[in-house]
């Protein structure tokens, strides 16, 4: 059994050996050296595209400045055309209420004149009538007034 044992165990060995020598037969080998320089090969290309990045990063931010400028003058423009438009709007419309003003005052003028008249004509009415009842209340008061009869027969 020692032998089976010990046979089997130089059988393990000798197929991880070979094995291992098979799957190191598969593998390129690279120097150090190689690989420090693919990596190095990638770091610099690697860093070109950053600063290509960043250059358009910049273009666009430099874009998107520009871009709000014209939209900030933009607003603006339209704001004081707008400030402007209300400005007339405002002034057109107090001319209006002016206007409109003037006319009712001139009405009411006119209205007030011709009330002042009219009542001024109907107190002088009334203070003719006054002076003509303070006419009649001066002459002397009659006691009663007296009739000639013409039918002298009494009937009892």
């Amino acid at each position: 059994m020692k032998m089976r044992v010990s046979l089997l165990c130089s059988f393990v060995i000798v197929f991880g050996i070979y094995s291992y020598n098979f799957t190191e037969a598969r593998e390129p080998v690279c120097s150090k050296f190689a690989y420090e320089e693919q990596l190095l090969e990638k770091m610099i290309r690697t860093e070109i595209k950053v600063e290509t990045l960043v250059n358009e990063i910049k273009k666009t931010e430099d874009k998107v400045i520009r871009t709000l400028g014209v939209i900030k003058q933009t607003v603006a423009d339209f704001m004081d055309m707008f400030a402007e438009k209300i400005r007339g709007n405002i002034t057109d419309e107090m001319l209006k209420r002016g206007d409109e003003m003037k006319r009712r005052e001139e009405s009411f003028k006119t209205l007030f004149e011709e009330t002042r008249i009219n009542l001024t004509g109907d107190i002088e009415a009334e203070k003719e009538k006054l002076i003509q009842l303070q006419g009649k209340l001066e002459q002397p008061p009659i006691a009663f007034y007296a009739h000639y009869v013409k039918d002298l027969v009494l009937d009892t």
